[in-house]
C-alpha cells in the first residue's frame, strides 16, 4: 500500500503549496501575509515577464518556421513540410504554455492587490498573441499597431528585427 509520503514523492508536482495569492486579501491580513504577499507578488512579476519574454521569442520561431515552410526557395518535398508542421505545431503548443504560464502569474498578482488596470500587466486576450509581421500578413488588415506584448520590458524598439533578415536569406 501506498503512504501518502510515497505519493507525494512520486508526483511532487502535484503538491499544492500555500501562497499568499491562495488567500482572499482579509485572509491575508488576518494571517499577517503583508511581507510575504510582497515576496510573491516580486516573483509573480518574474514570471510574468519571462512568460512573455518566451511567449515573443516562440512566436518569432513560428513566424519563421511558417516562413520557412512556404518560401518556395524552401527544400520541397513533403518529408520537409510536414516535418517543418509537427516543427510548427509544437511551437503553437510552447506558445498556449507561456499563454497560461503569464495569464496565472496576473491571476496570483491580482490576488495579492494588483489593479485589474494595470499598465504593465495587461489581461492576455487572442489577439494579443501576434507577431507584427504576421498582422501584416492578414489580407484586409492593413497596417496595425503592434500587440502590447512587444512593449512589456524594453523591446518596443523590435519592431523591425534583424532576426527576420537572418533567417530569411
Amino acid at each position: 500500500p501506498l503512504t501518502p509520503l510515497d505519493s507525494i514523492e512520486k508526483r511532487p508536482k502535484s503538491i499544492k503549496i500555500p501562497m499568499p495569492s491562495s488567500h482572499s486579501a482579509s485572509e491575508q491580513k488576518r494571517y499577517k501575509l503583508a511581507n510575504l504577499a510582497a515576496l510573491e507578488r516580486r516573483i509573480r512579476e518574474g514570471q510574468a515577464h519571462d512568460a512573455l519574454g518566451n511567449l515573443r521569442i516562440t512566436l518569432k520561431r513560428r513566424y519563421l518556421a511558417s516562413y520557412t515552410k512556404t518560401n518556395r526557395r524552401s527544400r520541397r518535398g513533403q518529408k520537409s513540410k510536414t516535418r517543418m508542421g509537427a516543427r510548427i505545431n509544437l511551437l503553437q503548443k510552447r506558445i498556449n504554455k507561456y499563454r497560461d504560464d503569464y495569464r496565472r502569474a496576473r491571476s496570483a498578482m491580482l490576488s495579492l492587490g494588483m489593479k485589474r488596470d494595470d499598465t504593465v500587466f495587461r489581461p492576455l486576450r487572442k489577439e494579443d498573441i501576434i507577431l507584427a509581421l504576421e498582422e501584416e500578413d492578414l489580407l484586409g488588415q492593413g497596417r496595425k499597431q503592434s500587440s502590447w506584448i512587444w512593449t512589456v520590458g524594453g523591446v518596443e524598439d523590435e519592431a523591425e528585427p534583424d532576426w527576420l533578415t537572418e533567417g530569411a536569406r
